[in-house]
């Protein structure tokens, strides 16, 4: 009885307070609220009866993060299952360096100007670049959050990084 109130209390202070994060994270990948709140409440569940293993990860956030792109891909495979995610070689993946793009904005733009200028781009432009740099998702992962195929989300990454420039040199 004891483990099942310590499991209880483990789940209210250590894993509810992701509970908002998870939803902003899974509306951003989604566009959709109904269905962000139901991928939000199933990874609940799924952390709930998986707290013995979750209560040994250093890193909750993480933990459930990976659950609830779990979801929403197990979401997208049930709802269409024609759609194949093209798997494109790591080397894709690695032309795009961390130092490239918005960081480098970053380091040069005050942080307020650069979400204002965030704030302007179109949705889809936003979307990649949200959870590209804000939630630290790979664009491969992007792809598949979105139901994207990956050379569009490349394409919509750097035309969003060209939108921002331009954006904060009128900001300027």
């Amino acid at each position: 009885m004891e483990s099942c109130s310590k499991n209880a209390r483990f789940f209210e202070e250590k894993v509810t307070e992701h509970y908002d994060y998870l939803r902003k994270f899974l509306m951003t990948a989604t566009k959709d609220h109904t269905l962000a709140s139901d991928l939000t409440q199933e990874t609940m569940a799924t952390a709930w009866e998986k707290i013995h293993h979750l209560c040994n990860y250093s890193n909750i956030r993480h933990a459930l993060l990976r659950m609830a792109k779990n979801k929403l891909y197990d979401h997208w495979k049930k709802n269409k299952p024609r759609r194949t995610f093209i798997s494109f070689p790591d080397i894709c993946e690695k032309l795009i360096t961390e130092e490239d793009g918005l960081l480098r904005l970053i380091k040069h733009e005050e942080r307020r100007i650069l979400l204002g200028a965030i704030g302007d781009l179109s949705e889809e432009y936003m979307q990649v670049i949200l959870l590209r740099y804000y939630y630290g998702q790979s664009l491969r992962d992007v792809a598949k959050m979105t139901d994207t195929n990956y050379s569009t989300v490349l394409s919509r990454h750097r035309r969003a990084l060209k939108a921002l420039e331009k954006l904060l040199e009128k900001a300027k």
